[in-house]
């Protein structure tokens, strides 16, 4: 135990010193996990979130916190093959992975009996077991539930399943039920419940259903920008339009569906929509979103809800930092700036080992093979990263179309652009991520792998194949700059900048989301914008970026005769990423767990003083008559 952190957590929030913290989400990255049981249980930014969260819990002093979330059993695999992205699943194993059976008083494994239906015919009941085991992450223990028959694939839809929207909504009511029976066999009455995103919102309304639980805050932390991406279904798609079984199957406490069931309704053109981040923003005790500027977009989602809506900064944990870096923090030294560079210099080299291998065998659209021993990048050019899911707002290949020639041109060379004609940098440039099945982004993985055999690019640009979590990693420690532009109000808070910056990389990133809280232009890393809208953003941002882009490439040439200028900007970008820890991110937590707590306990004191002038009033009107 790491009496500082206790410390920390006496020092601030004393009251949550015995507290005990619930936490639900669809997916977590579980980095003790090894190969496909990893890749298996997370997607992108909410599941990199919550295994995080639950190190920061622990590094915070939060010893009686806990996880909880579904264990997947096949894996989505990408895979480029005649210069195109092929997308398919895999069985994933669990033998010889970190993982314990939760024992009964009588040492035989514990496994849960939850209800659900056929996504077939909504009205045929069927009955299922969980097993459920557990693992350390961070520090917190990690339950998972394994069902493999409804926690197959992370995020199921039309393109994996026949009924892909009705098999997404078994799978959060049975985490939901799962969740609850949990608690009660664990004998754990949480002090608060804390849900990511509405995905598990049905979790939190059987738990406030329950008199069992009465004593427990529930919090819910919205990642969601937009609308479009709140968890809502279609009742007339989910059961033929029979209200009264999609209301049964969410399976609410019978004391209590009547006024539970109202929370998730929303009635739109003749529609019943079972809206799960309404019933989560009603059924909460507190609220948060994930940056400031998203704390604002979160109120616009949810108009006419009084709740005030906290924004709490992201925050990204040990397991993306170098582990030499990571050894010089548990010895409370700091890094000078010319370690700094040796650091850089073994996370290229871990990067640079991973790209060749991905790289190994790819075809273009020919079937001609691109590289036969993988792809072999110069350590000695500054190298920027762009590693994120390829989806319209993420901007990839609009950014990079009409200035990647440019960046990848020697310092000495000119070449013609849309602005006239600009030097080259001497960079080299690594892209990767999954595009949807069917999506436009699909043919901007085309496209970059493509350039790979362009002559200005070859051995410069490379897309990486097969995005995973390793991949994230190497852009943490390998990137000399990462290079983060969403368009504008898209991004909830963005955590690839902070990875980076954990690493001592140097950032550029839209005036969006997290960035601004604590990147300092020119200091500590690069901003650009703030765009009005989309349309400017795609006018100015690429040009903005080759600016930015142009002044690091020439001070990370510079460093070589004396100037100082890129170490300094390194060392700041570490030194501002204190702020992006998972540590301090759940230290600006811990204010909101206390908040909760004291709001819900003031609610049971209000609502039994209600309950005792009704018994009085009802008392005086028998009496009277």
């Amino acid at each position: 135990m790491d009496h500082c952190h206790d410390d920390w957590l006496e020092r601030n929030c004393p009251t949550l010193r015995n507290k005990v913290l619930a936490t639900v989400s669809m997916e977590g990255y579980i980095p003790e996990l090894q190969g496909d049981t990893r890749e298996a249980n997370t997607k992108g930014g909410l599941g990199i979130f919550f295994g995080d969260k639950l190190e920061g819990l622990a590094a915070m002093g939060m010893h009686k916190a806990f996880g909880c979330m579904p264990m997947y059993h096949r894996r989505l695999v990408q895979e480029i093959q005649l210069g195109r992205q092929v997308l398919s699943y895999r069985d994933v194993s669990y033998e010889d992975q970190p993982l314990a059976p939760l024992l009964d008083q009588n040492q035989r494994p514990v496994a849960l009996e939850v209800w659900g239906f056929d996504t077939a015919k909504p009205n045929q009941e069927i009955r299922y077991e969980a097993e459920v085991f557990s693992v350390v992450r961070g520090g917190t223990r990690l339950y998972m539930f394994s069902c493999p028959p409804v926690f197959d694939v992370l995020y199921p839809d039309d393109a994996t399943h026949p009924n892909g929207r009705r098999h997404r909504f078994l799978q959060e009511t049975l985490l939901a039920q799962c969740v609850v029976k949990l608690f009660k066999t664990l004998r754990i009455v949480p002090d608060a419940l804390l849900i990511n995103e509405g995905h598990v919102a049905v979790a939190a309304a059987i738990t406030r259903g329950d008199p069992t639980f009465e004593k427990t805050a529930i919090l819910y932390t919205n990642h969601t920008v937009v609308s479009a991406g709140l968890e809502v279904f279609d009742a007339r798609e989910l059961t033929d339009n029979d209200l009264g079984r999609a209301r049964y199957i969410m399976r609410f406490p019978r004391n209590s569906w009547q006024w539970l069931w109202q929370k998730f309704i929303v009635e739109c053109d003749g529609k019943v929509l079972i809206d799960f981040s309404k019933g989560a923003m009603e059924i909460c005790s507190a609220a948060n979103a994930v940056s400031a500027e998203h704390a604002r977009a979160t109120r616009s989602l949810f108009p006419g809800q009084a709740k005030n809506i906290v924004p709490i900064l992201n925050g990204s944990g040990d397991s993306w930092v170098m582990d030499s870096l990571l050894e010089l923090e548990r010895r409370s030294e700091l890094p000078t700036p010319e370690r700094l560079l040796e650091l850089a210099v073994e996370g290229k080299a871990e990067a640079a080992a991973g790209i060749r291998a991905r790289t190994a065998g790819m075809t273009n659209q020919a079937g001609e093979v691109i590289s036969p021993e993988g792809v072999t990048l110069d350590p000695d050019r500054p190298t920027l990263w762009l590693v994120r899911r390829m989806v319209e707002y993420k901007s990839q290949y609009p950014i990079l179309k009409d200035i990647v020639h440019v960046l990848c041109a020697e310092r000495d060379q000119w070449v013609e652009s849309r602005w006239g004609p600009v030097q080259g940098l001497g960079m080299q440039v690594v892209v990767g991520g999954i595009a949807p099945h069917d999506s436009h982004e699909e043919t901007w993985i085309q496209a970059f792998v493509s350039w790979m055999e362009r002559p200005e690019l070859k051995g410069r640009f490379v897309f990486v194949p097969q995005c995973d979590t390793h991949v994230l990693r190497w852009q943490a420690v390998g990137a000399d700059i990462c290079l983060n532009c969403p368009q504008p109000d898209k991004e909830a808070c963005g955590t690839s900048d902070q990875r980076s910056a954990r690493n001592g990389g140097v950032n550029i990133a839209v005036y969006s989301g997290g960035p601004p809280e604590y990147l300092e232009e020119y200091k500590s890393g690069m901003l650009i914008g703030p765009y009005i809208n989309a349309q400017e953003f795609f006018e100015r941002a690429p040009v903005d970026v080759l600016d930015k882009l142009s002044y690091l490439s020439g001070i990370y040439y510079a460093h070589r005769q004396g100037d100082s200028r890129w170490a300094a900007m390194k060392l700041e970008s570490y030194l501002a990423s204190r702020k992006v820890t998972a540590e301090a991110m759940e230290q600006r937590y811990a204010h909101v767990y206390v908040r909760a707590i004291q709001e819900r306990q003031r609610i049971r004191v209000q609502e039994a003083q209600e309950h005792k002038t009704a018994a009085w009033v009802q008392h005086r009107e028998a009496k009277a008559s």
